[in-house]
């Protein structure tokens, strides 16, 4: 499974990366059991929509700072209140006599890019998932950085306007509060109201009118320039080859050729000779399939 700050996404995955009958539900907010309870109650939902299935483990990418060594959930935001200290893999199989993998979903997103997406075969990645926050992750020689506590890339978490707006994190100016589909829509409202959210449309609907209003067209070029801001330092610190960008925006052409446009323009030239910007080929299932290659190859990346 794939918890979110907004929904919980879930199904069975096959060693080919083959997914059935992909689920969601929305994240509950009532706090650790409540949590837990819900975890636990896919899990057996899906063990009895699968009975006849050698399901041989589970896996849960999550949004925080996991340790994948540990399996525990090491902190979080108040997107998943309650969630840090949760000795995830622990409580798993201890309940189920099952195996349990866990690691932060952006990463598990880089491990789904790797081994069935825009990653494969490429040594150096940095993988960004915009979404209710902003999560990251960094491949280098085919390993993800992990960092002295293993929760490096907390790309969300780079600031980008010193004294900004204050984030869940307890700093100010963080990438996700300008850069994260939260941030949009707080902007948009602000701006217009909820006229151009109506709850029957998803954000992408922003971009399906973006020239109907002129005020509007701001506010999306912003955002591309936002997003770009991030990807910048990052391409300037870490060199990658590719940059796979995952989530809600993944799949609107407009916002990514802005995107690319933006990073290309503000890049150091040395940086972008060979630099490609990508969607997540495996769009918002990539955390699903990366979490369950763990399950397969004994805990290990590879």
């Amino acid at each position: 499974m794939d918890i979110g700050g907004t929904f919980i996404k879930y199904a069975l995955v096959d060693e080919a990366g083959i997914i059935s009958e992909l689920k969601r539900q929305k994240t509950s907010k009532e706090g650790y059991k409540a949590l837990l309870g819900q975890v636990f109650n896919i899990i057996e939902e899906l063990q009895n929509d699968f009975k006849e299935k050698n399901i041989v483990g589970i896996g849960i990418a999550s949004a925080g700072q996991i340790s994948h060594e540990k399996g525990v959930v090491l902190s979080a935001t108040d997107n998943l209140p309650g969630w840090a200290g949760t000795r995830l893999k622990e409580i798993i199989e201890e309940r189920y006599n099952m195996v349990c993998h866990t690691d932060n979903d952006v990463k598990c997103a880089a491990l789904g890019e790797m081994f069935f997406g825009n990653g494969k075969n490429i040594k150096d990645f940095v993988c960004i998932a915009i979404g209710t926050g902003v999560g990251g992750a960094i491949v280098e020689n085919g390993r993800l950085i992990r960092g002295s506590d293993g929760i490096a890339s907390e790309v969300g978490h780079i600031v980008i306007r010193s004294g900004g707006r204050r984030c869940n994190c307890g700093n100010k100016g963080c990438y996700e509060q300008y850069a994260s589909i939260t941030a949009l829509k707080r902007i948009v409202e602000e701006k217009f109201g909820k006229k151009y959210l109506p709850k029957d449309r998803g954000v992408e609907w922003l971009f399906e009118i973006y020239d109907q209003d002129e005020r509007l067209k701001l506010i999306i070029d912003r955002f591309a320039d936002n997003i770009a801001d991030g990807i910048v330092s990052l391409v300037n610190t870490v060199n990658p080859k590719v940059v796979i960008i995952g989530g809600a925006i993944s799949s609107c052409e407009l916002l990514m050729n802005k995107v690319s446009e933006s990073v290309y323009e503000k890049v150091m030239p040395v940086f972008k000779k060979n630099l490609k910007i990508v969607p997540a080929l495996m769009g918002n299932n990539a955390a699903l399939l990366g979490v369950s290659t763990y399950i397969f190859n004994n805990g290990k990346e590879h």
